[in-house]
């Protein structure tokens, strides 16, 4: 048997003008943010790991996947190019498509809809600065989700950067970034497209994204972030080979049986185009008391040639986040509160026809859903003497779905889930430099997926309909 071994060969250039720190930082100086709640990692009463820039521009530009497995208790897998999952501690146990169960922020901006859906495939990974990964619930200031938090940051240095490369398959990766402080303004403009045939058929891969930030410091106290982010991604989705057919042919696309066509002549994949924008303002009214409030809108239009279905979404998504924050030092003890409100509004017209070869046939069935969430929070920070820390919250979690049958019969109805109280309780403590220990007791609720109440509702018109 004569074995052949592929190469990969990837011609690049890039040019690079930024103002960067030194790689190499010690675990005890790491800082995180925790959403505006910030602490030295060594302090942290949190499970969080941090994926620097550094480890995060070790891999390959186009995708952070090999930086993110790095990190224990976390897992990314890409199932076809362009299709994510995100598993912290398990939480894609309840993730049959995409990424659940994981709130994703980008900045101050919230990625997660009010259905806790993220489309993290359509963020370049070049556009990352900075992660930190908080694995569990964290549903003090984070809401019910059972996986964790991901806390993406981009740019917040002066930068100019242009990335060029090539590789097989017909990769080609191009990039543009420019960040910089101008007067009480800093700017960042990032721009990037990509693409691949890739190495199975009906697997290539085209993703365009433009982001546009500006941080606009009006007042000494106060800092206001607006954000406009566009992305156009289409991915093809190969399926899945059985032994047999693999060892027949790896690179082949899933082929059609006796009662089903196979990926390739039913064109499967993935079209999404997204577009969010918001606004953000962060305000001290003295050395006590701030507060911080957030609105946001998206727009996202997505079509699924899948095999037995096309399926096209499509989705308007508003959110507002705001908390109160109190601080008081005294000598050896600070202590801070917070107490806000985060919700959002997930509105879905969603309409399955048959599929064709990649095209709409007759439709399967038509349904409007809007899910309304939300959470009230309340948590207390407390540090003494600088050796002993404690992060006490609570939040009480809401949601509503209103869902609407439109064909092929029309039914309404509504489902109301029970108010969840959700408690989070970290401790930690500094037994010198260097060296800490820390405990947590954390809740979490990972709410129904829009999928099932869709098949909550098809069941119930069912039923109304044989009976």
């Amino acid at each position: 048997m004569v074995k052949l071994y592929f190469f990969f060969l990837v011609i690049s250039a890039s040019i690079v003008w930024s103002q960067k720190r030194d790689s190499a930082t010690l675990i005890s100086e790491v800082n995180i943010d925790a959403y505006k709640k910030p602490a030295s990692f060594i302090s942290s009463t949190k499970s969080v790991a941090v994926v620097s820039e550094n480890l995060l521009r070790q891999n390959t530009p186009e995708r952070m996947l090999e930086s993110v497995n790095q990190v224990p208790g976390a897992s990314m897998e890409e199932r076809s190019p362009g299709s994510y999952r995100i598993s912290l501690r398990g939480s894609t146990l309840r993730s049959p498509f995409g990424v659940r169960n994981v709130k994703v922020y980008l900045d101050d901006f919230i990625l997660s809809d009010a259905s806790g859906n993220t489309y993290f495939n359509v963020i370049s990974s070049e556009l990352i600065n900075r992660m930190e990964i908080y694995k569990g619930p964290e549903s003090g200031d984070y809401g019910s989700v059972t996986g964790g938090t991901l806390l993406l940051q981009t740019k917040d240095s002066d930068n100019l950067s242009a990335n060029l490369s090539i590789g097989s398959y017909g990769a080609f990766n191009q990039s543009f970034n420019v960040s910089e402080k101008v007067g009480k303004h800093f700017f960042e403009v990032f721009q990037n497209y990509y693409r691949t045939d890739s190495y199975r058929e009906q697997s290539a891969m085209q993703r365009k994204q433009i982001f546009i930030k500006d941080d606009f410091k009006y007042a000494e106290k106060a800092l206001l972030k607006a954000m406009v982010l566009y992305s156009d991604l289409d991915y093809q989705t190969p399926g899945g080979l059985t032994l047999e057919q693999m060892q027949m042919n790896r690179k082949q696309a899933r082929p059609g049986t006796a009662a089903l066509p196979g990926s390739e002549e039913q064109q499967a994949g993935i079209r999404n185009k997204m577009f969010l924008a918001g606004i953000s303002n962060d305000y001290r009214f003295d050395q006590n008391f701030s507060h911080f409030i957030l609105i946001q809108g998206s727009y996202v239009d997505f079509e699924n040639p899948f095999i037995t279905n096309f399926e096209n979404r499509f989705e308007t998504n508003w959110a507002i986040r705001t908390h109160l924050n109190y601080e008081k030092n005294w000598k050896a003890v600070s202590l801070a509160y917070r107490f806000g409100f985060e919700g959002g509004i997930n509105d879905i017209l969603v309409k399955n026809y048959n599929n064709i070869k990649g095209n709409e046939g007759e439709p399967q069935n038509f349904d409007r859903i809007k899910n309304t969430s939300g959470f009230y929070f309340l948590s207390q920070k407390l540090n003494i003497n600088e050796k002993l820390f404690t992060d006490i919250s609570i939040s009480l979690n809401s949601n509503l779905y209103d869902w609407q049958r439109l064909y092929p019969e029309i039914e309404n109805g509504k489902s109301k889930f029970k108010n969840q109280w959700l408690p989070n309780f970290g401790i930690s403590y500094l037994l010198g430099k260097g060296f800490s220990v820390r405990g947590k007791i954390g809740m979490g609720n990972s709410a129904p997926t829009n999928e099932e109440i869709r098949s909550l509702s098809v069941s119930m018109v069912l039923g109304t309909v044989l009976h």
